[in-house]
């Protein structure tokens, strides 16, 4: 199957319950592609004669459902996996051509999202990578290919980041306010760190650091003590003073 020329994508079914596949089969559309929504199943869909198949369900429920995806495929189909936590690689393991398969990271706007990342597995076709940037073009998003990686690209970057600016607040450098501040005038940023971690979710957030941290186990992703305490219902600093220090130290103990 390597190096095989690629016809233009022009047929998608997007695999998912209406909730999650509904927004993205509409953004598809909107770009002229023929779409179908595809309610998911671990065990067997009905063959699917189009040119890209998409999953968009839970992580827990991708490796099961790429399976199905790869049997009602057709042979020069791309198979495509939105998963923002696990390797792609060990995904294709699940499909019966590991070089079908190609991720598509949205990242944490979802299909709002400006820019996706294309991640190439160990055994991706090369052509079906440039195959997907040019699905992503269509659709208005700029696109960078990545190689497989925990937290891929933008998430390698975004995740530390976070943290240090987390752990920043619980030293007491600055209260939450004046960090996003200080980001976006002194660094350029248009959206301050904890603005940004309110819009996401201190949950989400530390569900993807973890695994990262858990997959890597390199200490940028560990996550800081305070983004632990705020992840079990604590709010999040957001418009809030510095801690009180007696406060702190009895969060502490």
């Amino acid at each position: 199957m390597k190096g095989r020329l690629v016809t233009t994508t022009q047929s998608v079914a997007v695999i998912g319950d209406a909730h999650r596949a509904t927004g993205l089969a509409d953004l598809f559309a909107r770009y002229g592609f023929d779409v179908q929504v595809i309610s998911p199943s671990e065990d067997e869909l009905p063959a699917l004669a189009v040119d890209l198949l998409i999953e968009v369900v839970a992580e827990e429920d991708k490796s099961d459902v790429l399976r199905a995806m790869s049997k009602a495929a057709l042979a020069e189909s791309i198979l495509v996996t939105t998963t923002s936590t696990q390797s792609v690689t060990e995904l294709a393991t699940a499909v019966s051509d590991p070089a079908q398969l190609v991720g598509l990271h949205w990242g944490h706007e979802g299909i709002a999202a400006a820019l996706v990342e294309v991640v190439a597995a160990e055994q991706t076709d090369t052509a079906l990578v440039e195959e997907v940037g040019k699905v992503a073009e269509r659709l208005e998003r700029g696109s960078v290919v990545v190689k497989d990686n925990p937290g891929f690209l933008v998430d390698w970057l975004f995740l530390p980041y976070l943290n240090d600016v987390v752990q920043a607040y619980d030293d007491e450098l600055a209260t939450a306010d004046d960090i996003d501040i200080a980001v976006k005038l002194g660094l350029g940023y248009r959206k301050g760190p904890f603005q940004m971690l309110e819009e996401i979710g201190v949950q989400r957030h530390l569900a993807a650091t973890t695994a990262a941290y858990e997959a890597t186990h390199d200490g940028r992703f560990a996550p800081p003590p305070l983004l632990c305490r705020l992840g079990t219902g604590q709010p999040a600093p957001r418009h809030a003073s510095t801690p009180d220090p007696a406060e702190k130290e009895g969060n502490k103990a």
